[in-house]
Formats: C-alpha cells, structure tokens, sequence
C-alpha cells in the first residue's frame, strides 16, 4: 500500500477523534473553536480526513482540553461516543469479523490504526476472557485519559457488535489506578463491579462471548479489509520506528546535552536526508520531538521532585527559566507551578 493512502487513512481517523471531542465538550456547554485554536487549527481543517494530522498532535490537544475545561472523566465521555465508522476500514473490518473473538484480534492487531499509545492483550483463563490495556509510554496527565478512553471505547465497539448481550454487563473492570473523584461514571457506562489500585487495567467478561457470531459477518470483506488493515498497520509501524527512536535515545540520556539533527542522524545510522524525510512521513520533525522529549521529562520531575524550575529547566534542556516555561504552557496548557500544586487524581 502506498504510504499517501496509509497516511490519509490515519487522518480520517484522527480527524473522526477531534469531531468526538467537539460533540462531547458541546454536551457540557463547551464550543471547541478555541480549543482548536490553541492547537493552530480551525474547525475545518481538525474535522477534515484531508488534512494532514497526527496522534501526537491529537494528544497535545486532548491534553489542553483536560488542562482547560477540567471535565471529570474525559476519556470515558469520549470512549462512549465511539462508533466503528470512527475508525475507517478497521472499524469495516470489525464489522465484517465472524465472532467477537476474531474483531479482537482486529483492535489488537492493527492497534496502531486507532491509537500510538495503548498495547492491548486478549488471555482466556478460567472460562473468562481477559481483556487487557496498558500505556506503551506512560503520559503521566491529570487523568487516565487513554485508558479510560480505550476500554470504555472497546466496551462500546462490544455492545454495538453483539445486540444479544446488549444491556448485560461484563463480569468486572480491574484498573491500575487510584480510584478517582468522577468513579460514579464507571457505574454509569460499565454497570458492574469495578475496582481500582489493581495490577492492570482489565475487562473482564464470559470466554463464551469470544464465540458469539457478529450479525454483519462477511467473509469476502472482512479477508479484505483486514489485508489492507494490516498493510496500513505494517507502515504506521516502520513510520513510528524512527519517532521512538528518538524518543528513546534521549530518553536513556536525559541530563546529557541533546544532540544535534545530523548527530542524531548519525547516532540511528541514517543520512541526514533519509532522517529527516522518515520524520516527515511521520508527520513530524526533529525539533518537535525533542520538545515532546523534554516536557515529558518535566512532568515527572514536577510530580516527584522538589527542584526549582529553573533547575529543572537546566536538566531539560533550556538556559533560561522563562523559554522553559513559556514551552510548557505552550505544550501543556497552565504553567509548570500551576500543574505543580494541582493535586493528582492517580
């Protein structure tokens, strides 16, 4: 598959991800032009599959949402509103898929199609089935966005796929996490016992479920929707190789100076040419990485440290406290005392 119709499969995608947030910040009396507008987009162009986007770029967004609005349990609102059209052919090929366990393996499979940053598993043990979801890089935000958005997404994709169990909860949900302010939500949306402060973050439900048939199963479309669904996986794959990398690399050397584009092409193998049209394809540059790189450093020393901001915008990276800041803000939303004093609900 050429990477044009990979890529603009992707920004339908994410493009479907801004519409979802619009309807459920309009729900709490929120217009999301300004949001937007904070990210450099307007409506038309963040509703748009034409446009170029990228998740990194959805996820700065999100975040400032969470920064901005404080709306308890986003990622559960936005989770609830998914529909399998959201997702392009992966969601055609869900539909097509025979039994619950065979679309199962469509989200884990293609994951890279709905999100870059949730890895997801399927165990069976004991007659259950084990749902389960993890940050592959922890984004340490006020809320557990992505696994909150991901498991009440795939609790939705569920129930629209299989009416016969529609209205039946699952037998639990176990997450990794403190029990949080806005729990109410998990009742609402998932209607059985849930507990927190657990190993992982799990759905728990009958293994039977795996072989209940899906009513629009076609063998024909879904063999050809999943070809292309992991055509397109395979290079959203080899795209991201280069971004983590990257991230990787600095990460492992956070107090060293960070080096330069063509060092670090250098350090990965690459010509300075060849990296920098890998990043393009990713959507992204050097620059913007490194800035990613250096605000998630910052988050975690604000959250466990008791250093001042201006050494910790010396261990990031910035000569000066105020350039640090003013990236911050920029990135996260609020200034780094501001997300200092606010307490986490995780």
């Amino acid at each position: 598959m050429p990477k044009t119709k990979a890529l603009a499969e992707r920004n339908k995608i994410i493009s479907n991800g801004y519409k979802r947030m619009a309807q459920v910040l309009l729900a709490q009396g929120i217009t999301v032009d300004a949001l937007l507008k904070t990210q450099s987009l307007s409506r038309a162009q963040a509703f748009s599959g034409q446009h170029p986007h990228s998740f990194n770029q959805l996820w700065r967004f999100v975040r400032n949402v969470l920064n901005n609005t404080q709306i308890n349990g986003l990622g559960l609102l936005m989770g609830a509103q998914v529909t399998l059209s959201d997702y392009g052919i992966l969601g055609y090929a869900m539909l097509s898929g025979s039994t619950l366990g065979e679309v199962s393996r469509y989200g884990i499979n293609y994951r890279l199609l709905s999100s870059n940053v949730i890895d997801m598993s399927l165990q069976v043990e004991d007659g259950l089935a084990i749902y389960g979801f993890w940050e592959n890089t922890p984004s340490n935000w006020s809320q557990p966005y992505h696994i909150e958005e991901a498991i009440a997404s795939s609790w939705k994709v569920m129930q629209d796929l299989l009416p016969q169990v529609k209205g039946v909860p699952p037998l639990r949900i176990n997450l990794a996490f403190a029990k949080p302010s806005y729990s109410h939500l998990y009742q609402l949306i998932f209607q059985c016992p849930v507990y927190f402060n657990q190993t992982a973050n799990q759905i728990v439900y009958p293994q039977h479920w795996l072989d209940l048939p899906i009513n629009s199963a076609d063998e024909v479309t879904a063999a050809i929707c999943s070809e292309q669904c992991a055509l397109i996986n395979d290079h959203l794959q080899n795209r991201g190789d280069t971004v983590e990398n990257v991230r990787r690399i600095l990460l492992s050397s956070p107090q060293s100076s960070i080096p330069g584009l063509k060092q670090m092409a250098s350090k990965l193998r690459l010509s300075e040419r060849t990296f920098r049209r890998q990043l393009y394809d990713a959507n992204t540059h050097y620059k913007e990485v490194v800035n990613e790189v250096r605000i998630q450093l910052a988050l975690e020393y604000l959250q466990v440290t008791q250093l001042s901001m201006k050494e910790i915008a010396y261990l990031v990276g910035y000569d000066h406290s105020s350039n640090f800041c003013r990236a911050f803000k920029k990135a996260i939303g609020i200034a780094p005392s501001q997300f200092k004093s606010i307490k986490q609900d995780y």
